[in-house]
């Protein structure tokens, strides 16, 4: 199936969805948001799929996050609409029981970087610009969805400096962290990516959705949290407003007085 700025291919139990704006450095537009939760819909009505394959295409970025220059420019309506999208995408990776990957072959930041965050396996390219990052911060945005996850992810001191002030994970300290699942060398990597793929999903299938239903519901608390930065980052598409009374009505909705 190909949709310009989406690239999906079914084979062998593996559904690939290729992010294909590499002029953009994969940047991801509304257009491209409504058709992920499209081709996440139909890989999880699909039995026959085993395993969601995410790649980005070109050799800089597997993405840059979230078309900025587009969203930022929506009406109000319209960012609440791409942001519902996002939190239906992050429900749907969150609670399926098939398994997600992420191949990683160039810098991931923002809601690129999301992709890894709740992905199940990351694999990557071993190559020093390779970089992780979170600028929300620096362009004004609520790190929506990136919150959670990375909080899940890594411990406090990494997941705070890279939420406040934007810093950058390099890809071998990811790997130290015990982010990274594989690294592989640029000569070998579709060889060796495709001997990993084939060695999760050989496995018995009715065991890797018991595993994988259980691993969701001890972590469901981050989707609970991502719901939750939903309506902050919504408030904060508000214009000027009264942070402090902001911060009371949200604590009060979400019962943290």
């Amino acid at each position: 199936m190909v949709m310009d700025e989406l690239l999906v291919n079914e084979e062998k139990k593996i559904y690939t969805i290729t992010l294909n704006r590499p002029d953009k450095l994969n940047a991801i537009n509304y257009r491209m948001m409504e058709n992920l939760k499209k081709c996440l819909t139909q890989a999880e009505e699909n039995d026959r799929i085993h395993l969601v394959l995410f790649k980005g295409a070109g050799d800089r970025a597997f993405s840059a996050g979230l078309d900025t220059i587009e969203i930022l420019s929506l009406p109000i309506e319209k960012k609440n609409a791409f942001f519902e999208l996002l939190l239906d995408i992050s429900k749907i990776a969150l609670t399926s029981n098939k398994l997600y990957m992420t191949e990683i072959r160039g810098f991931a930041v923002a809601a690129g970087f999301a992709f890894c965050l709740f992905s199940d396996f990351k694999i990557a390219e071993d190559k020093p610009e390779i970089y992780f990052a979170l600028p929300e911060v620096e362009v004004g945005v609520f790190p929506f969805a990136v919150m959670a996850l990375s909080l899940y992810n890594f411990p406090p001191s990494i997941a705070i400096d890279m939420l406040f002030s934007g810093g950058k994970l390099p890809l071998q300290r990811a790997n130290e962290l015990g982010f990274i699942n594989r690294i592989f060398s640029a000569e070998n990597f579709e060889k060796s990516a495709r001997k990993y793929i084939r060695e999760i999903t050989s496995q018995n299938i009715t065991v890797l959705r018991l595993g994988k239903a259980c691993y969701n519901i001890q972590r469901m608390q981050i989707l609970k949290n991502i719901i939750m930065e939903k309506d902050f980052t919504q408030k904060g598409f508000k214009g000027e407003l009264d942070t402090n009374t902001t911060i009371l009505q949200l604590k009060e909705k979400w019962g943290l007085k």
